[in-house]
């Protein structure tokens, strides 16, 4: 009877810590999700970032490419 008793606690105990993780992931999440939204200039910013990244590339100038970092950017 200890045994099954013991048994019955246990489980209870890993579903209550579980759905606790559940319930703070999803409110992880959920914040996450507001904190990441961007502007629309924003957006454009990065999009542009990137086209001049790849144009760059495409055309191997390092002139292109530096359009898409700020001026004391640097790379280690």
């Amino acid at each position: 009877m200890k045994k099954i008793l013991l048994v019955v606690t246990l489980c209870s105990l890993l579903i209550a810590l579980s759905n606790n993780n559940v319930n703070k992931n999803n409110s992880n999440e959920s914040k996450m999700n507001r904190e990441m939204k961007a502007t629309k200039v924003q957006k454009e910013g990065v999009e542009q970032a990137i086209e001049y990244y790849m144009e760059g590339g495409r055309q191997a100038d390092g002139s292109i490419t530096a359009k898409a970092f700020t001026e004391n950017a640097t790379m280690s």
